[in-house]
């Protein structure tokens, strides 16, 4: 079955909304808060070689680079016309991987000036749903959380 772009960020938001949710829950309000403050100014975050899925089209935007500063989208351009900045963690997508908005990002889209929500995928989500069952990362609000720390989260009641 193959879904629209919007049908697919609007799982993404449902699937993202509980992965924020036992993430939020897992970890100490100051870590998580104090984590995002701290970094505003700091060291950026750049998503590099991806696949754009906003919410508002339905043709994903092939290869390329997001650059996060804090807990905001700082720069949106396509692998060569965006500078990476040196001391940049880089997350490398490999031009397979796609990038979707997370439900804080209301606008639903991926471009300067919103908020870094964001889910990483391995698969199109307009192909399947499984897309969303083992999302490679997320950030939220800024801070990243790889495919490890997400799968240690503990379920509701449950140990990690």
């Amino acid at each position: 079955m193959r879904l629209s772009a919007k049908d697919s960020v609007g799982i993404a938001v449902v699937a993202f909304a509980a992965l924020v949710a036992l993430v939020h829950r897992s970890l100490p309000r100051q870590g998580l808060t104090g984590g995002v403050v701290a970094r505003a100014t700091g060291r950026p975050t750049v998503f590099f070689d991806f696949n754009v899925l906003p919410a508002d089209r339905e043709v994903a935007e092939p290869h390329q680079v997001v650059v996060v500063r804090g807990a905001t989208i700082e720069r949106v351009g396509e692998v060569g016309e965006i500078d990476v900045p040196d001391d940049a963690r880089r997350i490398e997508g490999g031009g397979s991987d796609f990038l979707v908005p997370g439900p804080a990002n209301t606008l639903g889209t991926i471009e300067p000036g919103t908020l870094a929500d964001l889910v990483l995928l391995e698969q199109d989500p307009r192909q399947s749903l499984e897309a969303f069952r083992h999302p490679a990362g997320a950030m939220i609000r800024g801070r990243w959380y790889g495919r490890a720390e997400i799968d240690g989260v503990p379920a509701e009641g449950g140990a990690p």
